[in-house]
């Protein structure tokens, strides 16, 4: 919503989970609709395997914003669930977990210094 809202350089999505559901927030319309007005960069992350994210919603995602031209990154880590990033989970990913830290620092170096 931020990345949207605002003139922001840089955003990172963390398990964007009801971004491409049948709706959004409140029962307002889904927020992919919305990708075009996204100024700055965009890395979204997700697990494979997050149940409340499926794969048909990241590939609406990557869709929406190619066809917006939105400058982006999506990235899906194989074997993932919901939360891998979170070290306090049971779900937690030390690897996925690290890269995405990688990229994020690497995003936010890029466009905001």
């Amino acid at each position: 919503m931020t990345a949207r809202e605002t003139d922001a350089a840089a955003a990172a999505s963390f398990y964007g989970g009801g971004i491409a559901g049948p709706q959004g927030p409140g029962g307002k319309p889904a927020t992919v609709g919305r990708t075009g007005k996204i100024s700055g960069k965009i890395l979204c992350l997700f697990g494979e395997k997050d149940a409340l994210i499926p794969s048909a919603q990241v590939d609406a995602i990557r869709a929406a914003l190619d066809k917006a031209g939105t400058d982006h990154e999506v990235v899906v880590y194989p074997g993932a669930d919901h939360g891998f990033f979170c070290d306090q989970r049971a779900t937690y990913q030390k690897e996925a977990a690290a890269d995405a830290w990688k990229r994020v620092k690497a995003l936010f170096e890029d466009r905001l210094s």
